[in-house]
């Protein structure tokens, strides 16, 4: 999927907790940026709307930054233009997005107007049983994932000990590539993100963000210690008013997988939480040098132990999301003859002109 002019990542994701959001960290209206937030229905065009402004982005030369849908990962969730500060999101269920600052930052774009509301009544029943059971598969992944958590949590190992001691080390080690300012920065806020999600395709990951930093250090550790360092890093990085972006764990996004410093070109990569195709370059190292030799073996055990129970709740998990796909496949069909989609493109070409032609206009 890469591409010179993109960046490609996730805002949401299928969890252990149900559906997990973090698209309120898509723009900053502080900064100034925009925020256009869609609402309408299934198949009336979102996803259409938005590829389109960042087709005509592209075509001027402009960066793009492509936020996908956990749910269909070949789908449109959002698309922020950083040269002209200016993001529209799909901001329905189950990412719902009001605007924080209303016609100061925010506002709707309603495509609602695309429907033709007196044919679509043609396929008011067949509409109203498709919104049902695919909802019920969602909640029934959902239901999987949180027996996957359970498991998860029983092979944990816990890092509280050890935070002293990887904190120093992570300090050392952002000291040692020279991302800590001599001033510390005020209100510099870091950014969360996902680069894979569970989907109904199982695992998808957008690699090519890692490999996007001059700099990368691999973190080794089979006992959580990586996704600790991360965490620490995070934290330092807000003290000392340092940028930063944070990979989410896909199933579990308490934790950090992979967390970022982009000023300093420079990203810690937990080399746990990478896909197995998934190859990166770097300065390695072992924290599992911090524990005891016979506690990793343990752990080691453990992990491999509840290795085919876990993997069996994610299928089950998979399958679910897989069934919730095909009802939305079929509800976005049967919409589909009774949206105007030359409308949609009429739409989305003005709103373009207005993106790109008066950066204070909303």
């Amino acid at each position: 999927m890469a591409k010179q002019n993109r960046t490609e990542y996730f805002l949401g994701g299928n969890t252990v907790n149900g559906f997990y959001s973090v698209y309120d960290s898509l723009t900053d209206p502080k900064s100034g940026d925009r925020l256009y937030i869609i609402k309408s229905g299934p198949g009336s065009g979102k996803s259409s709307f938005m590829k389109n402004i960042a087709a005509k982005a592209e075509e001027a030369g402009r960066k793009v930054e492509y936020v996908y849908c956990s749910g269909d990962p070949d789908s449109l969730d959002a698309i922020y233009i950083p040269s002209l500060k200016a993001a529209v999101v799909d901001g329905t269920s189950p990412h719902v997005i009001e605007p924080a600052f209303p016609a100061v930052s925010d506002t709707y774009i309603d495509l609602s107007g695309s429907y033709d509301f007196a044919k679509v009544q043609a396929v008011k029943s067949e509409v109203t049983d498709l919104f049902k059971n695919y909802k019920g598969h969602y909640k029934n992944a959902y239901e999987h994932l949180a027996r996957f958590k359970s498991l998860a949590l029983a092979g944990e190992y816990q890092v509280s000990d050890h935070i002293p001691a990887i904190r120093k080390k992570a300090k050392t080690m952002m000291r040692k590539y020279g991302v800590l300012p001599t001033e510390k920065k005020e209100n510099v806020k870091g950014r969360c993100r996902f680069i894979s999600a569970f989907t109904f395709k199982g695992y998808v990951e957008l690699s090519d963000q890692l490999q996007s930093y001059d700099r990368a250090v691999i973190l080794s550790s089979s006992c959580g210690l990586d996704s600790l360092f991360c965490a620490m890093v995070k934290d330092i990085a807000q003290e000392e008013g340092v940028f930063s972006l944070s990979y989410l764990n896909p199933l579990m996004p308490e934790k950090i997988d992979h967390i970022a410093l982009p000023d300093a070109s420079l990203i810690f990569i937990s080399k746990s939480a990478l896909a197995g195709k998934t190859q990166v370059s770097g300065h390695n190292v072992n924290l599992d040098t911090l524990v005891d030799r016979a506690r990793v073996k343990e752990i080691k055990v453990l992990k491999k132990a509840l290795k085919k129970p876990a993997t069996l709740i994610l299928e089950s998990a998979k399958a679910e999301l897989e069934m919730a796909k095909s009802l939305h496949d079929q509800l976005e069909k049967a919409y589909n003859p009774y949206v105007d989609f030359g409308s949609v493109y009429a739409l989305s070409d003005k709103y373009y002109e207005k993106i790109s032609g008066a950066k204070n206009h909303l």
